[in-house]
């Protein structure tokens, strides 16, 4: 299975048109690459404590923080499908444990 930031991005991705990541800093060398590697050390975390993924992990802390709101149409424009659906085939919800 490839690692949770060669399925979205690598350090060399190159954003196009519209896309405000072509300008944002965050998402330029070397910051694209040390954010890529952070996800994927929050990935490995999260399944190694909780049996989730690093989305799961994502929107409990969001949850958590007291955001009640997520964004799941956050790139639907290639590769996320419906909006809403659990590509790890669970879903998470705002309440129970982990």
């Amino acid at each position: 299975m490839p690692r949770v930031a060669e399925r979205a991005h690598s350090p060399d991705t190159v954003f196009e048109g519209d896309d405000l990541r072509r300008i944002d800093p965050k998402f330029q060398p070397p910051r694209l690459a040390q954010y890529l590697e952070a996800v994927q050390q929050l990935d490995d975390l999260a399944k190694t404590r909780f049996e989730r993924r690093v989305i799961h992990l994502a929107v409990r802390w969001m949850l958590d923080q007291g955001i009640s709101v997520a964004l799941w149409a956050v790139g639907i424009r290639n590769r996320c499908g419906t909006p809403g659906e659990s590509r790890a085939g669970r879903s998470v919800t705002p309440t129970g444990s982990w």
